[in-house]
């Protein structure tokens, strides 16, 4: 973990937009925990970044969960 500056909003963001998006609450559960995961990995909030759809497809590639 590089920062946690805007973790949080951007998990609230992802949920909210995955919810949005059609995905259903577990999906986007587990989308809002990446995208913080993702934030945490660069200095600021936004560097790590990446669309939903890169972020499923992390997932379904078998991205290793804590």
């Amino acid at each position: 973990m590089l920062s946690g500056t805007g973790a949080g909003d951007v998990t609230i963001a992802a949920f909210l937009m995955s919810l949005l998006e059609g995905f259903g609450p577990g999906v986007a559960v587990e989308n809002a925990a990446a995208s913080g995961a993702l934030s945490c990995l660069s200095y600021d909030a936004v560097s790590g970044l990446k669309t939903l759809r890169e972020i499923r497809e992390l997932i379904d590639a078998g991205w290793e969960k804590a």
